[in-house]
């Protein structure tokens, strides 16, 4: 495996396990939009890291 893929595979694991460690007691939309707006912001955050590691890997 090259070295960058690993990296990005890295990112992709890490920020999976930090949501699921944070978000494991939201159960609903509603829930969520609730949350104060720093901690949407970090799981958004988290979110991108994820969908911006698949694409470098796509390329």
């Amino acid at each position: 495996m090259l070295p960058e893929i690993e990296k990005y595979l890295i990112d992709i694991h890490h920020s999976a396990e930090l949501l699921i460690q944070k978000t494991g007691n939201i159960n609903s939309y509603e829930h969520y939009q609730n949350l104060e707006e720093l901690i949407k912001d970090g799981i958004l955050r988290r979110l991108a890291i994820i969908g911006e590691a698949v694409y470098q890997i796509k390329d």
